[in-house]
């Protein structure tokens, strides 16, 4: 998936659904999976095929006073070497990089506190070159039923030009979960993600 940076954070056991998080169990934390091990499965679905993308928590470390997530990309059953990485601070959450790469300045995806209609931009920038803008808005957390169950997330509406053309998201975080559904309009029909399994680390 070449699409775009945004969002977001891409993905071979899956857990049953019905063993998977319910609002009367609901999740505290991040909203990003931040626990070694924490393995997700998300199905992507694009006008004319359906692909399947896993992700897991590599490493967890804590660096001026920030929480640094590492996740690899598993296929067939190994993790890659290309890394991703997430920074968690009270001030929200931000992308350090993508699959191998490194963001000139991690941008932020997840403004904390998150309260309906806050707004904020962001710019990813690569090797001196601001390749995306992004404009945010909080929108309202929301139950959302996906394959791996039913959450408690918050939706965030983002929109941004790529290749062009001008184009609108929106993905819903569920704490200690992270991205469980995201939508991603464009005029090539755009694609949609949802999440298959979640299982925690041990």
């Amino acid at each position: 998936m070449s699409r775009l940076p945004v969002i977001c954070f891409v993905l071979a056991l899956a857990i049953p659904a019905d063993s998977a998080p319910r609002l009367k169990d609901e999740r505290t934390g991040p909203y990003y999976p931040a626990k070694v091990g924490d393995r997700w499965v998300m199905e992507i679905r694009n006008p004319d095929s359906t692909v399947e993308i896993i992700e897991v928590v590599t490493a967890v470390e804590t660096k001026d006073g920030a929480t640094i997530v590492s996740i690899g990309r598993e296929v067939a059953g190994n993790v890659g070497p290309e890394v991703s990485q997430m920074r968690i601070t009270e001030k929200g959450l931000f992308r350090m990089s993508q699959l191998g790469t490194v963001f000139a300045e991690p941008y932020c995806v997840l403004q904390f506190p998150l309260k309906p209609g806050a707004t904020w931009t962001a710019e990813a920038n690569r090797g001196g070159t601001t390749t995306l803008k992004f404009q945010y808005k909080a929108a309202k957390e929301e139950d959302v039923e996906v394959p791996a169950g039913k959450f408690k997330a918050f939706r965030i509406d983002v929109e941004y030009e790529s290749s062009g053309a001008a184009r609108r998201s929106s993905l819903w975080y569920a704490p200690a979960v992270g991205v469980v559904k995201d939508e991603h309009a464009g005029k090539d029909g755009g694609y949609a993600r949802v999440m298959k399994s979640f299982t925690p680390g041990k």
